[in-house]
C-alpha cells in the first residue's frame, strides 16, 4: 500500500468519525425520537446516502415510516411516503420484513428496477417508486428487540456499498437504538408519573353552580 493509499484509508476513517460524532451530536440535542431520527436522515443524505428512510414498530408490531429522505426534494417532498405501514406478517417477503423480523443487517447489490423490486419482493416498502442499486439495512435492537430498521441507498453509478460499509451502519443503528428507546422510557416514565399524580389528588366534592345574591334595595 503506498502513501496516497494510506491517505485515503485515513481520510475515510476520519470521514466516519465526524459522520458518527455529528449523529451523536444530533441525536444528543433532543428528547423527542421523531425529530432525532429526522435529523439522522437529514445527516445521511448525502453524506452516505441518496436516499434514507427509518421506520419503527409500534403497539402490536405496526410498522411505522416515522422518516424518508431523498437528495431530490422535489422527487420525494418530505412526508410523502411516512405514516403508518401495511401489517408485518410471517410471510410477507422482502429485505426490509426480514430485518424487521430480526434478520440483518443485509448489504444488497443491483436490486433491480424498482417493478422487479416489488415482483421479486425486494419492494415491500422500502421506499416505492425508488431507484436503488445498492442498500443497506439494519435492525434497530433493544434489550433483545427489534424496534426498528434503518435503510441507507444509493442509486445509479453511486458507488455501491461494500461490506466494510456494514459496521459503520451497524454503529449508526446502535447509536439510533439507544436514543430512540431512552426517548420511549422518557416518555413512559413522564405518562407514570403523570398517571400517579392524578391518582394521588383527593377527590374534591361537587359543588353546584353558585347563584349571585342580590344587593339589598335601600329602603324608602
Amino acid at each position: 500500500m503506498d502513501k496516497f493509499d494510506v491517505d485515503a484509508v485515513l481520510q475515510q476513517a476520519l470521514d466516519r468519525l465526524a459522520l458518527l460524532a455529528e449523529v451523536t451530536n444530533a441525536l444528543g440535542s433532543t428528547l423527542d425520537a421523531d425529530a432525532g431520527l429526522r435529523m439522522v436522515c437529514r445527516i445521511m443524505v448525502p453524506q452516505l446516502a441518496d436516499w434514507c428512510a427509518v421506520d419503527l414498530l409500534e403497539g402490536d408490531d405496526q410498522p411505522r415510516r416515522v422518516c424518508v429522505t431523498h437528495r431530490d426534494p422535489h422527487l420525494l417532498p418530505p412526508g410523502l411516503l411516512e405514516g403508518c405501514l401495511p401489517s408485518l406478517t410471517d410471510d410477507t417477503p422482502g429485505p426490509l420484513a426480514r430485518v424487521l423480523r430480526g434478520a440483518g443487517p443485509l448489504l444488497i447489490n443491483n436490486p433491480g428496477s424498482p417493478g422487479q423490486q416489488a415482483q421479486a419482493g425486494t419492494g415491500w416498502y422500502v421506499v416505492p417508486a425508488l431507484e436503488a442499486s445498492s442498500m443497506v439495512l439494519a435492525p434497530l435492537r433493544a434489550r433483545r428487540r427489534v424496534m426498528g430498521a434503518i435503510t441507507l441507498a444509493r442509486t445509479g453509478s453511486e458507488r455501491p456499498y461494500a461490506e466494510d460499509d456494514l459496521a459503520l451502519v451497524e454503529d449508526l443503528a446502535h447509536r439510533i437504538t439507544l436514543h430512540t428507546d431512552n426517548a420511549r422510557l422518557d416518555t413512559e416514565v413522564q405518562a407514570t408519573a403523570e398517571h400517579l399524580q392524578r391518582a394521588l389528588l383527593p377527590d374534591l366534592p361537587h359543588v353546584g353552580p353558585s347563584r349571585a345574591r342580590r344587593p339589598l334595595q335601600p329602603g324608602p
